[in-house]
């Protein structure tokens, strides 16, 4: 009898320990989201930069303002080109691009949420956070969690 209460016993503990959660594989997007934000704020504020931000928390600058509203405005249904150049917070550049076209609902969140604040023929820069980038997956020239910045050049919004 004793010899079935110890291999219940066994029984319990082995199943409790396989469906245990390894808190090593935890991530809180949150702290993440919070963290990338600060980052950000530091950022600006060593190089004297004044940004605005948008309600989900992308940092930008729109630096050619168009008062004309013959210029169009993006949405994210959108195909634009631009000219583009992204690079860390240490302002290594990881990619660049000139004149590439693209439909705006395929690219990363950062840019249909950043993009659509231009007008056609504006120039900006956008401070995206990770989970606006390429978040805790990264891709070959982004390591994961990393805020980028983006200069963009909007020339053409279809």
């Amino acid at each position: 009898m004793l010899n079935k209460y110890i291999i219940l016993l066994f029984s319990i503990l082995f199943i409790g320990i396989g469906c245990s959660k390894d808190s090593s594989n935890d991530f809180n997007e949150t702290a993440q989201f919070e963290k990338d934000k600060q980052l950000i704020r530091e950022y600006l504020n060593r190089y004297h930069i004044k940004a605005d931000s948008t309600a989900d928390g992308l940092y930008y600058i729109i630096d050619d303002t168009i008062a004309s509203s013959n210029f169009k405005k993006p949405t994210t249904d959108s195909k634009v080109t631009v000219n583009y150049v992204g690079y860390f917070l240490d302002n290594k550049v990881f990619d660049t691009g000139n004149n590439i076209q693209f439909p705006l609902s395929s690219v990363i969140k950062g840019w249909q949420i950043g993009i659509p604040v231009m007008k056609e023929g504006e120039s900006g820069r956008f401070f995206i956070p990770s989970r606006f980038g390429y978040g805790t997956q990264g891709n070959s020239s982004v390591p994961a969690n990393s805020v980028l910045i983006f200069d963009v050049e909007l020339l053409k919004v279809e």
